[in-house]
């Protein structure tokens, strides 16, 4: 069935008793709330709504909830939070204490800047952290800032892999030896990248591992088997969610997901066979409003060029030869404006048809098949 596009979540409130919630790129931006989210989810809380953050940041819960309260939102609103970085931590440590894990850690992490919440992620894991990748029994991603943990040689990576996505220096020698031996590596954020605070796009623990698998693989060793990714799109999360939400009295079929990223948010609720909401003005932004770009440019260029050859031949000493230079480009350019604005106007069509606040409804099914992600419906932001 096609994609339901609504202009507000009034439209659908209605059909859903618990919504799953993305946070970044959804209700804030990292700094601060995004517009009409904090309004938004006063209006659900006051229709008894369930809300519960499913985020894969690297942080556990209550760090999450803390941070969401800082930038001005109302935590009690929430039944809860799910990140990766709690995902992770619940199941790691059921696999140490079943013993499908052994404790050895290699730590992979950030500077803290003083967070308690990067410091003090291994309270209460029974791991010992070691700084000698021949013997670890795996690997714990939660950075890409600092390599070991203090008193385990730790080293700082001297350069920002947030914006070049690149394992260079102490960092590539690290992932080429423990590639070699075959360490499994645990990510706690699967993301690639993300929306920093300033709109552009970052790498993040998940780029890392992707680059570990490519590694692991020139040395023979199967990365499916080796990297355990933690939050969405994974199944267990989904189904954790689910059993929260059961827990406070909600039926699954009354749970829709509600996110920006197609490879994880709605994939995710795909896979687990959850309803979902996709907020178009996310992450995939760039991807999606392409048309209108091309639009404005095939419509302005004939104007800009023909005011520019005018111009230009003003600057000729021979007044009558810029008149004449400028009459030839002023009808020259009024024939290509012609078949310029019919192509403008094919093209407005186009996207009146089949998009809605500019937005490529093709371009959103056919990254929706990248994924093997099927939204239920669209909108364009988080607004009632």
């Amino acid at each position: 069935s096609a994609i339901r596009v609504i202009r507000g979540l009034g439209e659908i409130a209605g059909e859903y008793d618990g919504l799953l919630l993305d946070q970044f790129g959804v209700i804030h931006d990292g700094k601060k709330p995004l517009p009409g989210a904090l309004e938004t989810l006063e209006v659900l809380a006051e229709a008894k709504k369930k809300i519960l953050i499913l985020s894969n940041s690297s942080l556990r819960a209550e760090p999450t909830l803390n941070r969401l309260k800082s930038l001005g939102f109302k935590t009690e609103r929430f039944i809860g939070a799910l990140t990766a970085g709690e995902h992770a931590y619940t199941s790691i440590c059921q696999q140490l204490k079943s013993g499908k894990l052994k404790p050895n850690c290699f730590w992979l992490g950030r500077e803290s800047g003083g967070k308690k919440a990067y410091d003090e992620y291994l309270t209460g894991m029974p791991v010992n952290i070691v700084g000698d990748i021949s013997k670890a029994d795996f690997i714990l991603l939660q950075g890409m800032q600092v390599i070991g943990k203090k008193g385990g040689n730790e080293i700082i990576v001297d350069y920002d892999f947030e914006k070049v996505g690149e394992a260079k220096g102490p960092l590539l020698e690290f992932v080429k030896a423990a590639s070699q031996i075959g360490v499994p590596l645990h990510c706690l954020n699967p993301d690639r990248v993300a929306v920093a605070p300033n709109g552009n796009l970052k790498y993040v623990q998940g780029k890392l591992a992707e680059i570990y698998g490519k590694y692991l693989k020139q040395n023979g060793k199967d990365p499916e088997k080796l990297i355990r990714m933690y939050g969405k799109p994974t199944h267990p999360a989904y189904m954790q969610c689910l059993q929260i939400f059961e827990q406070h009295g909600v039926d699954r079929k009354r749970v829709i997901m509600i996110g920006d990223s197609m490879e994880h948010d709605i994939q995710g609720a795909t896979g687990s066979k959850i309803d979902s909401l996709f907020v178009v003005s996310g992450i995939h932004k760039n991807l999606l409003t392409l048309p209108n770009f091309t639009a404005t440019v095939i419509a302005t260029t004939p104007i800009c060029l023909s005011a520019l050859t005018a111009l230009l031949c003003s600057a000729n000493n021979s007044k009558t030869a810029s008149t004449l230079f400028s009459l030839a480009t002023f009808i020259a350019g009024v024939g290509i404006s012609k078949i310029s604005r019919r192509g403008m106007r094919a093209a407005s069509n186009y996207l009146m048809s089949n998009s809605f606040h500019g937005v490529n409804m093709n371009h959103m099914e056919d990254l929706g098949k990248r994924f093997s992600a099927k939204p239920t419906c669209a909108i364009n932001r988080f607004l009632w």
